[in-house]
């Protein structure tokens, strides 16, 4: 097993071709080898559709009921020192898109998933250079976040709104709502309230208070970028995801 992905009540392997695991322990085998050294997937919300691609590759497929509907590449600069920028999501509309950056390290794009239209082209772009890795909306469709790098060991987390990179592409190439979330080390996640969770290692230790703790999980409400709850720990956390409503 490789990659799991839940649909419904079942767990898919997508890149083991699309093994299905039922809760019973049922397994429904799969007929499909990608002669290719897939590593990770991604499901859309619908379950309609899936990514499989490399984590520190370049080389990604898009799948529709389980059959390929296009390749899908990004840029090789770095490719293997951080994470395929790639998600599947419900846009608030309740259209599915993949957003990801096909062209270059620091230029976020938003594709339909059905036809693969562009919906963030026809227009100049200038981003800045960030490497976009760890993308993920909020649950209602209206927020992405990046948890990406600028160099090493420099994290930066960006939050972006949707609408506003929709109507307007450039929003993607810049700070986006500008939440203060960069630092040595970093993981973002969307609470099922909609508020984003960013744990950070402090790259300064504050002069005045020299023994405090340098981890801070900094609580950032979209609506109110400015103004994050910041929660002092001892203690560094991994890799962070939404359990349930308060935890």
């Amino acid at each position: 097993m490789r990659s799991l992905v839940w649909q419904g009540d079942t767990l898919i392997d997508w890149v083991d071709g699309g093994r299905e695991i039922a809760l019973d322990g049922e397994i429904r085998p799969s007929h499909v080898r990608y002669a290719y050294t897939f590593d990770a997937a991604a499901a859309s919300p619908s379950g309609a559709f899936a990514a499989i691609y490399e984590t520190l590759g370049t080389k990604g497929l898009i799948l529709r009921d389980g059959k390929i509907l296009r390749e899908i590449n990004r840029s090789y600069y770095q490719a293997d020192a951080y994470e395929y920028p790639i998600a599947l999501i419900r846009l608030a509309s309740g259209r599915e898109v993949i957003v990801h950056c096909p062209d270059h390290y620091n230029q976020i794009e938003i594709d339909d998933l059905a036809t693969g239209e562009r919906l963030t082209g026809a227009m100049d772009r200038d981003p800045s250079d960030c490497f976009h890795a760890r993308l993920a909306a909020s649950p209602d469709g209206k927020y992405l976040v990046s948890a990406g790098w600028l160099w090493h060991p420099v994290d930066t987390v960006r939050l972006y709104d949707l609408a506003a990179a929709l109507a307007d592409p450039r929003h993607l190439d810049g700070e986006g709502l500008g939440i203060d979330a960069w630092a040595e080390d970093s993981s973002a996640a969307f609470l099922a309230d909609g508020r984003l969770a960013v744990d950070l290692v402090e790259l300064e230790v504050d002069e005045e208070t020299p023994d405090a703790p340098r981890e801070a999980l900094r609580l950032f409400d979209p609506a109110r970028p400015d103004a994050p709850q910041v929660i002092r720990r001892d203690e560094r956390l991994g890799t962070m995801m939404a359990v349930g409503e308060h935890h």
